[in-house]
């Protein structure tokens, strides 16, 4: 895939899979960050105009405490913020570090693990993962369909 991404995007396609991500799930999550971080995949990313929004995700409130608290004097990294979301939605019960409700963590768990295309699973994760006040739903569909071409360019049925 090199030469398909840029260095950020890379490390984050390594650091998704590396956190138990599959490589089916990831177009949804990269259009999702890719959105949140207005292309640069950086993970020290500050919400702008100095909103609460953190990271590749743009954790705020209960869900950045909560990540805070997970990471403890760990430095943070693509790896931690990528293991925080996975187990949030795919964690057992007593090991999810932030609570998404049981509801939202079905809803994430059955589209990211589902057939569906990567468009609708990007829907699903910003509505029920990011729950942005600006969803920018076209572009998040969008990025998740490119990056599902671009995962999959040269794998055959």
């Amino acid at each position: 895939m090199e030469g398909l991404f840029t260095a950020n995007e890379q490390e984050a396609i390594t650091q998704l899979q590396r956190a138990g991500f599959s490589l089916q799930m990831l177009p949804a999550i990269l259009a999702n960050i890719s959105v949140e971080t207005d292309g640069t995949f950086d993970y020290g990313m500050k919400q702008y105009k100095g909103g609460p929004g953190r990271g590749m995700f743009q954790f705020e409130k209960s869900q950045l405490r909560d990540y805070n608290k997970f990471k403890g004097d760990q430095e943070d990294s693509m790896y931690l913020q990528s293991k925080f979301v996975q187990k949030n939605i795919f964690g057992e019960k007593g090991d999810r570090p932030h609570d998404l409700g049981w509801r939202a963590r079905g809803l994430l768990s059955e589209s990211l693990s589902g057939d569906s295309p990567a468009s609708d699973k990007a829907k699903v994760f910003v509505e029920q993962y990011e729950k942005s006040g600006s969803p920018h739903l076209k572009r998040r569909q969008e990025e998740a369909d490119r990056y599902n071409r671009l995962l999959f360019l040269n794998m055959v049925d």
